[in-house]
């Protein structure tokens, strides 16, 4: 599991993010629900990997990211078509 990594607790009604691999085979999680903290901590909360279902993902770098990398998709794609036109013209 890697950071960013959305997950439910089985059998419990508890949802967060995967913060970090904690010690073994348990994760940090930051519970989406912090009602039960003070205002000057973190609702962070560990469980063993058995114990968490994967619901979905976060990209850690933030949305901005993920359009570079479209747009340098698209850019490698086009580059790969005219280098295809060129070659099949010759």
């Amino acid at each position: 599991m890697i950071k960013g990594t959305r997950v439910k607790i089985k059998d419990q009604d508890i949802t967060g993010t995967v913060i970090r691999h904690d010690v073994g085979n348990k994760y940090l999680i930051l519970d989406d629900d912090d009602s039960w903290t003070d205002n000057e901590s973190e609702a962070t909360l560990i469980f063993h990997k058995d114990e968490l279902e994967i619901i979905g993902f976060v990209d850690p770098r933030g949305y901005k990211e993920r359009e570079k990398q479209l747009k340098y998709l698209e850019y490698v794609g086009n580059l790969g078509k005219k280098i295809f036109l060129t070659t099949r013209s010759n």
